[in-house]
């Protein structure tokens, strides 16, 4: 029951085909999406055996399934290599290969428990952070911000992987996850404006929820995606001229503000420090921006259009630098803004 590519599965010296009676009709096909890869299950009465065929990008597999002594096919198929989220297309085939049902199916994902906070040089701060789009997420037309006129457009894109086609609103839930447990690690007191992929929130909801947590600094974790394949680094964007904005700061401090957190993601990732890899822009162009009554900032934390970019940020192991770069940002502006004392270590 568990899954594997087509060449694991049949070059094996010892394989022989199952014999029997492989030709029924399928009913009451049905794929259910678990953590490890999905669950199969349908009928096909006076059957011996079928053949269960899957594939998606990251691994595919075919192999020999057989009924209960009711005639039901049912099982786990696990996919090890395959992403969360990923859409993986089923078939229910014949020995001959005739495809006898087919449907589609994701691997399930679980947002990780939060650990139990601690005192730490954060101790006093409340960070929201908002992981970008979602999988069901709809366009909607919104206002601009308090004291700008006009609307957006509400349609504003997902950017998908080059490489990996991995969607935008996962790889922003798992680093706003590793990003999460960094920030309790230092002593912060952490808002989700969501908590898993698939709920549709608009960027009002999600200022909102900033905003009813009490926090007092909101990052929104994005990816970015151009047609230009060979553009790499991050950007910062700020708010400039909404209401709310200018409550918090002028255009000059959101820019060294921003400045604060970009240096601290280069260092951990170890960018050049150079305009090529990554500026902080301060305008009125995002809706979540201009409506946060905190301070803000929008995070483009790489290019999935690039292709090295892409498979980095599909990787665990960037993420978490991701997360403790953003981590010493928000510190590095909390000190600025006398929400914290200096630590003592540093």
């Amino acid at each position: 029951k568990t899954g594997g590519s087509e060449i694991d599965l049949f070059a094996a010296a010892d394989y022989q085909a199952p014999a029997g009676d492989s030709h029924a009709k399928v009913k009451d096909f049905a794929l259910t999406e678990t953590l490890r890869g999905f669950e199969y299950s349908f009928s096909a009465p006076e059957c011996d055996y079928l053949m269960l065929y899957y594939r998606n990008k990251q691994e595919s597999g075919k192999m020999p399934v057989y009924p209960d002594e009711n005639g039901l096919f049912s099982g786990e198929i696990i996919l090890p290599m395959t992403y969360a989220r990923t859409l993986s297309t089923v078939q229910v085939q014949s020995g001959k290969g005739t495809v006898l049902g087919e449907k589609t199916v994701r691997k399930g994902y679980e947002m990780p428990a939060a650990p139990e906070g601690q005192p730490g040089r954060l101790t006093g701060v409340t960070v929201a952070i908002d992981p970008g789009h979602q999988e069901n997420g709809k366009p909607a037309r919104e206002p601009l911000g308090p004291g700008l006129e006009g609307y957006t457009s509400g349609t504003s894109g997902m950017a998908q992987g080059r490489v990996t086609l991995r969607k935008e609103y996962i790889v922003t839930m798992e680093t706003a996850v590793k990003l999460r447990d960094e920030l309790l690690r230092q002593g912060a007191t952490v808002v989700m404006t969501r908590n898993e992929p698939y709920n549709a929130l608009s960027n009002l909801e999600r200022c909102a929820a900033a905003e009813e947590g009490g926090a007092d600094i909101m990052l929104r974790l994005h990816c970015d995606t151009r047609a230009d394949q060979k553009k790499q680094g991050l950007s910062i964007y700020g708010p400039r001229n909404s209401d709310y904005a200018r409550a918090v700061a002028d255009p000059d401090t959101y820019r060294h503000m921003g400045n604060l957190l970009l240096i601290a993601m280069k260092e951990r990732l170890g960018y050049a420090m150079k305009d090529s890899t990554g500026m902080v822009h301060i305008n009125d162009q995002f809706v979540g921006n201009n409506w946060a009554k905190m301070i803000c900032f929008l995070v483009e934390m790489g290019y999935m259009s690039n292709s090295e970019e892409d498979i980095k940020l599909a990787t665990p192991e960037y993420q978490q630098m991701l997360a403790e770069g953003m981590a010493q940002g928000v510190y590095e502006i909390a000190l600025y803004r006398g929400l914290v004392q200096p630590d003592d270590a540093e």
